[in-house]
């Protein structure tokens, strides 16, 4: 953004020359109270740029865009560049985290389209790939182009996300069975990360032949519960109705859970498969052994007293920025990583609904990882509902277009770029 425009907008005023610096240094704790620059466009644009005379909470959030946070984050990120005057904060001891010594989530939601393709491991690629491939998250992602780029891309999963996935289905599969253009439909998701809003705003997952995106609009839970509350709605107040069947029997008629992390349980299926597939293990239960904290944990195969696989689950950059410096040194032992952004994983994400009063962070996230017990576990490859999905629809479009609609690719930030100039 030239200087030029930028006097349109009142940035030399007091006031706002000392947020936009403060809210600069606490993205630099961004690791214990979760504000990145993005999160924080995210949240801080809308209201910034919407009146509250004009609109519900729901029509702003559909209102945050890919166009807001490439205004605010630049700025927040570049604060020094834009106000080089001397202003300083102290924000150390401000926050705490989010949920101390959160206990191990092992239990996780139903995502069966994104864990049959995840990347199922082969015979070859386990002897002859680095021994390493952590799984994506959005605020990963974004720090790995943009921090370590063609170094550690090439690691990670190429298996869409199970937002995006459905993003494709919606927007190509069912547009095509209601006779349809993907324009005519309006793809809301609701997500625990303010990071899936920025995800879905990535240009790989722009239709350019409809002039449509795959996902139109991502809300948080916590803003499903603020909408809620705007117009006096309380759920325990509404009677239970059945789910909408829209794509023939493939949705099936409850919600289903698998076994796994709440961030996908993607450690446990492909351990679960490579065991089988390379070794003839049936592995039924898997031991988690937590190494540094309860963030990082490992779980091995052993085979006549030798590891022969061993993964971890890496929640929180801290543990993540550790691992790293293992990959770049050559220590990391790890045949495959699931990665998330934030500590205790997606369960406990920044756009989770928030704890009752009486409650605190981890009774909270220990009530949700119980909810999660309590659906009935399937196994993904055993999901006939996903086989027919598979053979109605990906077969007929072709090998190579088949990989386009499950699969991402991901883009190297230069450092030599100046971030004002990046194309969000």
């Amino acid at each position: 953004m030239h200087t030029r425009s930028m006097v349109k907008y009142p940035i030399w005023d007091f006031v706002c020359r000392y947020l936009v610096k403060f809210l600069a240094k606490l993205a630099q704790d961004s690791e214990v109270n979760k504000m990145t620059p993005s999160n924080i466009a995210i949240v801080l644009g809308p209201n910034l740029l919407w009146s509250k005379t004009e609109g519900t909470l729901a029509e702003m959030a559909a209102a945050t865009s890919v166009h807001v946070v490439a205004i605010i984050e630049p700025i927040i990120q570049h604060a020094d560049w834009f106000f080089p005057d001397d202003v300083d904060f102290n924000v150390s001891g401000m926050f705490v985290a989010m949920t101390p010594e959160p206990d191990p989530g092992p239990f996780e939601r139903r995502r069966p389209g994104s864990l049959v393709d995840g990347d199922t491991p082969r015979k070859d690629r386990y002897l002859s790939y680095p021994r390493s491939s952590p799984r994506p998250s959005p605020g990963w992602i974004c720090y790995a182009e943009k921090t370590h780029g063609e170094f550690i891309l090439p690691y990670v999963s190429s298996t869409r996300s199970p937002q995006q996935m459905m993003g494709s289905l919606v927007k190509g599969f069912f547009a095509g069975q209601q006779g349809l253009n993907p324009q005519q439909i309006y793809h809301v998701t609701v997500m625990p990360c303010y990071d899936k809003k920025l995800e879905a705003s990535r240009p790989d997952f722009y239709l350019e032949e409809a002039d449509t995106r795959e996902v139109d609009c991502v809300i948080t839970s916590g803003e499903v519960v603020k909408m809620l509350e705007e117009e006096k709605v309380l759920l325990s107040d509404v009677e239970p109705a059945p789910l909408d069947t829209m794509f023939s029997s493939v949705c099936g008629d409850e919600l289903l859970g698998h076994a796994g992390s709440g961030s996908g349980g993607y450690l446990h299926h492909v351990f679960t498969h490579a065991a089988r597939q390379l070794f003839g293990e049936e592995v039924k239960e898997l031991t988690y052994k937590t190494l540094k904290n309860k963030d990082f944990q490992e779980v091995t195969l052993e085979r006549d007293g030798v590891v022969v696989l061993r993964f971890a689950a890496t929640y929180g950059f801290r543990n993540i920025q550790n691992l790293v410096q293992k990959l770049k040194r050559g220590k990391s032992p790890y045949h495959f990583v699931e990665v998330m952004a934030c500590p205790s994983g997606c369960l406990n994400g920044g756009g989770q609904v928030k704890p009752l009063p009486e409650q605190n962070n981890k009774e909270l996230l220990q009530q949700v990882e119980d909810l999660y017990k309590e659906e009935r576990p399937l196994v993904p490859e055993e999901d006939q509902h996903v086989a027919e999905l598979y053979q109605s629809w990906l077969q007929s479009v072709g090998e190579e277009r088949a990989r386009e609609l499950l699969h991402t690719q991901y883009h190297a930030v230069d450092k030599a770029t100046n971030g004002l100039l990046v194309k969000w």
